[in-house]
């Protein structure tokens, strides 16, 4: 005997919503519907209305949209103002928007930094807010005015690699109140993001790249916070040549400025090096000595030799192409979860959540699920901020 075989359970997505969401994603609907796994024609219909996706399309088109269901079943496409920034990229750059990973990052990051405000609202804890310059001064003369803030690591027994002046960067800038993510944003990807706000500030970096370039993406995205420019940059540090935007530029300079003060730079090409103060550099040997002596990348290195004129753009050229790449992983332990989301909200931003969690301003279901994480996690994040108090 044939048992009835029921009907497949129908997901009522509103079209609208539907539409909204894709949009909002970057994708295209042949590219949705690819993912999906469902023919353009069926996904154009879901677009109108005139069908609807079953329980399992549902769920993989929510997965790959990177939004809740519940968000998919609302009435309407919900009344979020767009996370407005600057894509910002060199000449010759072969795209001009943004791609869907970064879409879907800026998103996180935008409601990171609402929850953050909010948090320090609730918990009483004042945040200065950032200062406001325009590009008119020289980008050296305000590196030089903010280096109190972020005294260099040199000297500093606790760095001595990339990786550690990278955190020692990273802690400078949230003890100043900035929020710092790391997101996988890849290869081809942007460098890093800024959204400036008066009491919740947020850079990004890119995971993909070495911790030099890293340590160069914050404080270029620190520049944009500065000129209060939301922007996604394309190759922040790494090509600064001669661009027509003239917020990049500055912020490129400022960056460099800080990392790599003029004053110092010179005292370790004549005393350390041994060099005449004005000898023009020609090989890339005089760069990479200064690029592992302040732990920056080797191109910020070079051109930060061509922006005090001892260098010429030859020198540029001679890079060779994977000197910024991000080496293979070479093992060691897997990290758990809860560390894993301290690399990519930061200190500040964990930190936050977590004193909220003590004080009763969130829940421990509400933070689990903000942070994504397990209870046995979340307990261990608890500990060591008891620790560190």
């Amino acid at each position: 005997m044939l048992l009835p075989v029921g009907k497949p359970t129908l997901v009522p997505v509103t079209p609208s919503v539907l539409t909204w969401a894709v949009r909002e994603s970057g994708y295209e609907p042949a590219t949705v519907a690819a993912k999906v796994g469902v023919p353009p024609e069926t996904f154009a219909a879901w677009l109108r209305g005139d069908e609807q996706p079953r329980l399992s399309q549902f769920r993989k088109l929510a997965n790959t949209l990177k939004r809740t269901p519940a968000t998919l079943l609302l009435s309407r496409p919900p009344r979020i103002p767009a996370t407005a920034v600057a894509f910002r990229r060199p000449p010759g750059a072969e795209r001009s928007d943004l791609l869907p990973t970064e879409r879907r990052y800026l998103r996180e990051a935008r409601r990171l930094q609402d929850l953050a405000r909010w948090l320090q609202n609730e918990l009483g804890e004042e945040v200065r807010a950032l200062p406001h310059f325009r590009i008119d001064p020289e980008p050296e003369t305000v590196a030089a005015q903010l280096r109190p803030f972020f005294p260099a690591p040199n000297g500093a027994s606790s760095v001595r690699t990339p990786a550690q002046a990278f955190r020692w960067w990273r802690g400078a800038l949230e003890r100043r109140g900035v929020l710092v993510f790391g997101f996988p944003l890849g290869r081809h990807g942007i460098h890093g993001f800024s959204l400036p706000h008066e009491t919740a500030p947020v850079v990004a970096f890119n995971t993909w790249w070495r911790n030099e370039v890293r340590s160069f993406t914050l404080f270029h995205e620190f520049g944009h916070l500065l000129t209060r420019t939301a922007s996604a940059c394309l190759e922040a540090g790494a090509r600064f040549v001669r661009p027509s935007d003239s917020i990049e530029r500055w912020c490129e300079q400022f960056s460099a400025a800080l990392l790599l003060p003029r004053e110092e730079v010179q005292e370790f090409l004549t005393q350390d090096l041994g060099r005449p103060a004005t000898l023009r550099v020609e090989e890339l040997d005089v760069p990479t000595r200064i690029a592992s002596r302040f732990k920056v990348s080797l191109r910020a290195a070079t051109l930060r030799l061509i922006e005090m004129k001892l260098a010429a753009w030859d020198l540029y050229a001679q890079i060779p192409p994977v000197s910024e790449n991000k080496p293979p992983g070479g093992g060691g332990r897997g990290r758990e979860r809860g560390e894993i989301r301290e690399g990519q909200y930061g200190d500040r931003t964990v930190g936050l959540i977590v004193r909220a969690l003590n004080r009763d301003v969130l829940g421990r279901t509400d933070v689990l699920d903000v942070l994504n994480i397990s209870d046995g996690d979340l307990s261990k994040l608890e500990r060591k901020s008891t620790r560190t108090a």
